[in-house]
């Protein structure tokens, strides 16, 4: 999943885990291991209005295109998952003009709402789910909205499983992937993962990917893919073995 329009490199990073997946098909064994007995839902670009509008436009764009009540336009669908009793509740702003505007209400953007009600209408399938974004490079988990932990079994899994995967991202091309709590980031509420492991029960990470900024050099295109589909190959053996 990505959300935010100006990350360029997360909707390739996202499809070069795809491609680079399917052409290992016939060679690796993880790859074999993985698509022969997981199924892969992938959504290149969740805000495809603000995506196009980076193109011709405004090139650090970041929410979605809503026209709001006062003239201003965007949602930044990043603060606009639910539940309700953290939806806007810190990192964001009812202020519709700010880049972090949560919006009108819990889902109130058809991205968001359309996302959610898939995702709700296969519990128990879905076993985990990774958030795109750059630039980091960063591996994030819950809570994001507070700087409280989660219970200490759940919190413990995430915390070796981040492990595992920060460490199998960094031995690709030598970065430095830090896995932690999101907040300790910075704590928001409204987010794809705080949401989507108290609501559906699968894993939720973001994955920040590399990069100081949010342009990047074409370059920069295959490095982060390839970090990527580590921190994927990780994850998904985990699941599949852990069900």
């Amino acid at each position: 999943v990505r959300e935010h329009a100006r990350e360029w490199l997360a909707p390739t990073t996202l499809l070069f885990c795809v491609v680079n997946m399917l052409e290992l098909y016939a060679t690796d064994a993880d790859a074999k291991l993985l698509l022969d007995n997981i199924e892969f839902s992938v959504v290149p670009i969740v805000n495809i209005d603000g995506y196009i509008y980076t193109w011709t436009t405004n090139r650090l764009w970041r929410k979605n295109r809503r026209q709001n009540s006062d003239g201003t336009y965007g949602v930044d669908l990043n603060r606009n998952w639910g539940p309700q009793r953290t939806w806007c509740t810190s990192g964001s702003s009812r202020t519709p003009s700010s880049d972090t505007y949560c919006g009108t209400s819990p889902f109130s953007e058809p991205e968001t709402r359309a996302l959610s009600e898939y995702l709700n209408n296969a519990i128990g399938t879905i076993q985990a789910g990774i958030d795109f974004h750059t630039y980091g490079p960063l591996l994030l988990w819950p809570w994001q909205y507070t700087y409280d932990k989660l219970p200490v079994g759940d919190y413990t899994i995430y915390s070796e499983l981040g492990k595992q995967i920060e460490t199998a991202i960094n031995a690709v091309n030598g970065m430095n992937y830090v896995s932690e709590q999101g907040s300790d980031l910075y704590p928001h509420s409204g987010g794809f993962i705080d949401y989507n492991w108290e609501q559906n029960g699968f894993y939720a990470f973001t994955l920040e990917g590399r990069g100081n900024s949010f342009v990047v050099p074409n370059s920069d295109i295959v490095p982060a893919g390839k970090e990527a589909y580590a921190g994927v190959v990780v994850l998904s053996k985990y699941v599949l073995l852990n069900p």
